[in-house]
């Protein structure tokens, strides 16, 4: 399935959208795609690589309260700095 990248963050950002939040946890992310997109998992894993390569979206860890980290999804805000200054 090749998207153009217009129609690639459309649906990305319906991910986002849904939940309403800015960051969405990767396994709800591509659940979310399977379910309302009617995607296999090898598709939905492959949208959200064709979207991390376009930069719509980047894949980061978080943390629980006790201390167990897990992947999550965050929405690349347009015109956002490709990389964050720490320190």
């Amino acid at each position: 399935m090749k998207l153009s990248e217009k129609r690639l963050r459309q649906i990305v950002e319906e991910v986002f959208d849904h939940y309403g939040t800015k960051r969405v946890p990767l396994e709800d992310f591509d659940a979310y795609l399977m379910t309302k997109h009617r995607l296999t998992k090898k598709e939905a894993r492959r949208i959200r690589f064709e979207a991390v390569k376009a930069r719509i979206i980047n894949v980061e860890i978080a943390v629980t309260d006790d201390c167990k980290p897990y992947n999550v999804v965050r929405l690349i805000e347009e015109g956002e700095d490709e990389y964050e200054v720490l320190g």
